[in-house]
């Protein structure tokens, strides 16, 4: 796959070649939702497969994240139903209209799905799961580095 601004993203193998198991963690991005756009998150929607995949990875016991407007694969995937929830604001009206619970927070964490608002709310999400995984000083080390400062607290759901 490669990004809007040319990075390119290989990876190691299908989310349907996967084993029960595995992966721990996926991470899904947004983008493509408000635009349509034949490649981004409402495409995806629309063909079903990606959130079939990631249904299936959730129900195998991975911990599922999104990013942006990948919240919209999410809600089609069933796995935000009932659940708290938040995605870019562009797309906030779709998600209501979905099972999710949305609440005004820009990173949610409902223990095995965590989802954040817009691009930047991505690094606030990135730094929560490193600081859930590894404590707060590494997390605090990883946000020093980067010179970045946090925005908030996450929401807890659980």
């Amino acid at each position: 796959m490669t990004a809007s601004h040319g990075l390119a993203v290989e990876p190691d193998s299908a989310l349907d070649d996967l084993v029960v198991g595995d992966p721990d963690l996926v991470v899904v991005p947004g983008g493509g939702w408000t635009d349509g756009t034949e490649h981004g998150a409402r495409a995806e929607v629309e063909r079903g497969a990606l959130p079939d995949a990631i249904a299936a990875r959730h129900r195998d016991g991975a911990t599922v994240v999104s990013v942006c407007t990948g919240g919209m694969i999410l809600a089609a995937a069933g796995v935000l139903d009932g659940r708290p929830t938040t995605t870019h604001h562009g797309a906030i009206d779709d998600l209501r209209e979905t099972a999710a619970n949305v609440v005004d927070a820009r990173v949610i964490d409902d223990s095995d799905v965590l989802t954040a608002g817009g691009v930047t709310a991505g690094l606030d999400l990135a730094l929560w799961l490193v600081e859930r995984e590894f404590g707060t000083d590494t997390a605090e080390t990883v946000a020093r580095e980067m010179e970045y400062e946090r925005r908030g607290e996450a929401y807890r759901g659980d």
